[in-house]
């Protein structure tokens, strides 16, 4: 049985998501509607929402590290919309190949701005969520280490917190790229951890 506070939290969040997820939902769908979109393929995975997860759980009341990581929370779902919206910025135009020292300056800023390391990958059908898209066939992966002590802690509040954290971070870190990349004259569409 849940205690009093975890009942509070868990109304909160049924009344949270939901909305959350229409606006989410609205933001993702109108990526598929852009030409070239990359769409998902008959044998694409379902993605899984960790928020509605946690509400639908009998024995969960919130998000992991709740409510200590409703900034980090607040902060990951201001970077979605974000992502989302940023796609209208794309160029009209954009450049469609880099040159060695572009693609040395493109690492040298992710790097500076948090990221651990960098690589580059083309993107499948079947990776593309069922009902969802992307933008582009080409994706740069960024990825940032979390904190191992309190990782190693789960299911703890302190390892949902650092989860959180990271997320927010690596999420600010893609929106930041994909602004650099614009400016440089590419397209972008950042695609945020959580």
């Amino acid at each position: 049985m849940l205690s009093r506070r975890h009942r509070i939290q868990r109304r909160i969040m049924q009344r949270l998501v939901p909305r959350m997820e229409r606006w989410h939902g609205r933001l993702e769908g109108s990526v598929a509607e852009r030409p070239g979109a990359l769409e998902a393929g008959p044998s694409s995975p379902e993605r899984v929402n960790i928020l509605l997860r946690a509400i639908e759980v009998d024995e969960m009341h919130a998000p992991p590290g709740f409510p200590q990581s409703a900034p980090q929370l607040t902060g990951s779902l201001r970077g979605i919309k974000a992502s989302m919206e940023e796609l209208d910025e794309n160029p009209t135009d954009p450049l469609t190949e880099i040159d060695d020292a572009g693609l040395a300056g493109l690492e040298a800023f992710a790097l500076d701005n948090g990221a651990n390391s960098i690589g580059y990958t083309t993107v499948e059908r079947h990776w593309v969520f069922k009902d969802k898209a992307v933008l582009h066939p080409n994706a740069i992966v960024l990825t940032q280490e979390m904190d191992k002590a309190r990782i190693d802690t789960a299911p703890s509040k302190a390892a949902g917190l650092a989860v959180h954290e990271t997320y927010n971070h690596l999420g600010r870190l893609s929106n930041k790229v994909a602004r650099y990349l614009r400016d440089n004259g590419y397209s972008a569409h950042a695609g945020h951890p959580l």
